[in-house]
């Protein structure tokens, strides 16, 4: 193959996993890749850590900057890409051996854009064990297959909205920025922006990402604060270019998927403390951003489920309902 994958890494305070990531990346089959390690003004030793391995392998660089968030440490590690291919990892979790080259191969073999694989989601237990499950995200024994158009924009954000486990072709993200705006929700932002430079994304089933979801400082690890707020209001802008590209159903999804999210981090028997009031008028306010032509579209739309669809009216109506109901 020959065809050098540049990997795109904001690394800030995670010196706990770090080493494991970068290990899993030296342990690849497919070994024709630069790994751009950009540390976001981290406190911690990661970025001692960082020098540390491009010392010694000339395919690693280290790059240090002030601290100005994820979207800022990707924008600068895309100054420094020089791949046929781009893939933007997380610094906390780590890859299966032939994730790369199970990528690369998918998109060679069908001349494809872009190409994505499933994941596991990994559980930090109380005794510091590892529990992991695969997401099956095409669905179970699912086979590789290659889609396009509106076929791709449900399979990518109806099933796999995240940036993590997608390899593109460096074209299709030729003067693509990261909105540097946006601290959380901007994966998805940037993923359906490069989507519309891809004319064919082939989805294959090889479990090659581990997502950490619970490890200390992780977003979704977090209780609901400010951040939760920033999420919801990002739904609304991936909500208006869904919209905008003629897709209502996935549009509104984007705004339930968010909702949810956040209301799953309120304790429903404490759904009436004053403090949660923003939180969930927040929460009523995103899923009523939806038109009604579009609202109409999603409820017709089988392929997102009937818990879904109800849930999303629920969330219309009211929030803390939805809550009590839980509790």
């Amino acid at each position: 193959m020959g065809n050098m994958i540049s990997i795109i890494m904001p690394v800030y305070q995670v010196e706990a996993y770090l080493p494991r990531c970068i290990d899993s990346i030296l342990a690849q089959s497919y070994q024709d890749w630069e790994l751009i390690l950009v540390e976001d003004g981290s406190k911690d030793s990661s970025g001692k850590i960082m020098d540390e391995y491009a010392q010694k392998d000339a395919r690693i660089q280290a790059i240090h900057k002030e601290n100005g968030g994820v979207s800022s440490a990707r924008n600068k590690g895309l100054e420094y890409a020089g791949g046929e291919y781009v893939i933007f990892l997380d610094s906390d979790d780590w890859i299966e051996t032939e994730m790369l080259r199970e990528l690369v191969e998918a998109i060679e073999k069908n001349q494809s854009d872009m190409a994505a694989c499933d994941s596991a989601v990994v559980t930090v237990e109380a005794d510091g064990s590892l529990t992991r499950k695969i997401c099956n995200k095409w669905g179970k024994n699912a086979a590789e297959k290659t889609v396009s158009g509106k076929e791709a924009y449900y399979s990518i954000f109806y099933q796999s909205g995240t940036l993590w486990n997608k390899l593109f072709r460096r074209e299709c993200v030729k003067g693509l920025t990261f909105n540097e705006k946006m601290t959380y929700g901007e994966d998805t932002d940037y993923l359906i922006r490069a989507i519309r430079n891809c004319s064919r994304i082939t989805l294959i089933p090889y479990c090659g990402y581990n997502y950490v979801i619970n490890r200390a400082g992780n977003v979704r690890s977090a209780s609901i604060d400010k951040r939760s707020l920033e999420l919801l209001e990002n739904a609304k802008i991936v909500y208006r270019t869904l919209s905008e590209l003629g897709y209502p159903a996935l549009a509104v999804y984007r705004l339930y998927t968010v909702t949810y999210q956040v209301l799953l981090n309120i304790p429903p028997e404490d759904c009436g403390n004053p403090k949660y009031a923003p939180y969930l008028d927040a929460c009523k306010q995103t899923v009523k951003t939806a038109k009604a032509g579009e609202v109409a579209a999603f409820l017709r739309d089988g392929s997102f489920g009937k818990k879904a669809r109800l849930r999303y009216l629920l969330f219309r109506t009211s929030p803390k309902t939805f809550l009590k109901r839980r509790a």
